[in-house]
């Protein structure tokens, strides 16, 4: 069954079909054969009145009270609504009600004119060949071009966008990213409606989530777990999603710090797409807080699978460790690399399957230099370069082997050493403790050259 068909099913979320407009095309040549007949019909009824003053004056209102009449307030092609959501674009008119994913866009049309008379519009195109277009009239109230192609290249990067000279400029300015940041940052300004720091269970964000149960809190913020609500219709989003909250402080340094965590954030999680990192899904603000919508995973970290079942054998260790090396070394072969910054016990997850998630990407940085000037992290996971505010692919080689020092032991390593698991657990083999030993000597070119060596001594396990 094709997407068409799927959606033609669905009385919600109906197939768009314009039956006003097929085209960009027709909008000009309508409004051009209005304007020729409209002046014809003018020239002709004035020479039958002699060009008398009062009569044209009437006939002329009687045009304006018709054009109001065919397109004022009632008329349903006037009163189109278009709002830009993560989930796609959410189109509303009298006649029409529906949702069509990014992924189904293939272009963009915007035509921004000089002259009054040829309507100014914007043209949506979509895979399964249906299209809408809605003149910038009924939507120019609640966005502009830089807020349409900003949308359009964060979540439809694919799609082709074609229009006047005018969307150069707007084409260069802020991501989807930065507007909703700009949004943020106004928002200290107002007045929360909820109450109290926790969201309650129930509650509903966005109109789209509702809040399960608190997580965890800690930081700048609360994660919460939460339903996706049916009617969200949010495409290939799990019914289950973790809800991270980011508490907007008061003070213009405090805001501003906040705001670059959060872009940080996001710019990082959209450009990651592997199976054992977490996924994005969206991202909001309301009632003065930032939130992050991010994939929910049914496990326990490290930290708490020892706290419940003990140490894990070595062989799972090494097994593990194997799984970290490549989905790390995922992330250091992006361009730019990022470098995660804060693998610990605590933000990595054994799911039930037995494989492992790596979370948390607020350390995270993209390494286009050098210097951070940032110390971000747990101090007992944190290589001597990272407490300099140097971050290197080589600060996650030190981290993940600080890592296994806990999965083999039940400890913290001491800060900014070299550690060996088997002073604590003498049943750590030599091999592995060397791999260990290795992996967090405080000279950076006396470690492993990157994850993919350490990899290779793990599978000689």
């Amino acid at each position: 069954m094709t997407r068409a068909e799927i959606l033609a099913k669905d009385k919600k979320y109906p197939v768009i079909s314009p039956s006003q407009i097929a085209n960009p095309e027709d909008v000009i040549l309508r409004s051009l054969m209005a304007l020729f007949f409209s002046g014809l019909l003018w020239i002709v009824f004035s020479a039958a009145v002699n060009f008398q003053v009062v009569p044209q004056t009437i006939f002329f209102g009687a045009i304006v009270l018709y054009a109001f009449a065919r397109h004022g307030p009632n008329h349903s092609f006037v009163r189109a609504k278009l709002q830009l959501k993560a989930k796609g674009l959410d189109i509303k008119s009298p006649t029409l009600k529906t949702i069509m994913p990014w992924n189904w866009l293939t272009k963009v049309e915007i035509r921004h004119r000089s002259f009054d008379f040829i309507p100014n519009y914007v043209y949506f195109e979509f895979k399964n060949k249906s299209d809408v277009l809605i003149l910038w009239e009924d939507v120019r109230d609640d966005m502009d071009q830089t807020t349409l192609i900003s949308c359009v290249r964060t979540w439809a990067p694919h799609a082709e966008i074609r229009g006047d000279a005018s969307i150069a400029k707007a084409e260069s300015m802020a991501t989807y990213t930065e507007l909703w940041l700009k949004d943020l940052s106004s928002a200290k300004s107002e007045s929360r409606h909820r109450k109290g720091e926790v969201i309650e269970n129930g509650a509903v964000l966005f109109e789209s989530y509702k809040v399960e149960k608190l997580l965890s809190g800690g930081g700048q913020g609360t994660a919460y777990l939460a339903s996706v609500l049916p009617h969200a219709d949010f495409a290939d989003m799990p019914p289950q999603v973790v809800i991270k909250e980011f508490i907007l402080p008061q003070n213009e340094r405090g805001m501003q710090k906040a705001r670059e965590s959060l872009n940080k954030e996001v710019t990082i999680l959209r450009r990651i797409d592997h199976p054992r990192i977490i996924r994005l899904y969206d991202f909001f603000i309301e009632d003065m807080r930032g939130y992050l919508v991010i994939e929910y995973v049914d496990g326990l970290t490290f930290r708490q699978f020892v706290e419940k079942n003990g140490l894990p054998t070595e062989s799972s260790v090494a097994e593990m460790a194997i799984s970290l090396c490549k989905t790390i070394s995922y992330l250091h072969q992006l361009s730019p690399s990022i470098i995660h910054g804060d693998v610990t016990p605590d933000n990595i997850i054994i799911e039930k399957d037995g494989g492992v998630k790596l979370l948390d990407f607020d350390a995270a940085q993209e390494l286009t230099r050098n210097k951070t000037n940032t110390v971000v992290g747990k101090h007992s996971y944190m290589s001597p370069e990272q407490f300099k505010g140097m971050l290197s692919e080589s600060s996650d080689v030190y981290a993940l082997g600080c890592t296994l020092h806990f999965l083999l032991t039940g400890f913290d390593p001491e800060p900014i050493s070299e550690s060996f698991p088997k002073k604590i657990n003498d049943t750590v083999s030599d091999a592995i403790n060397e791999i260990v030993s290795k992996a967090t000597r405080l000279d950076q070119s006396n470690r492993f050259l990157n994850l993919d060596a350490m990899r290779a001594q793990l599978e000689q396990l």
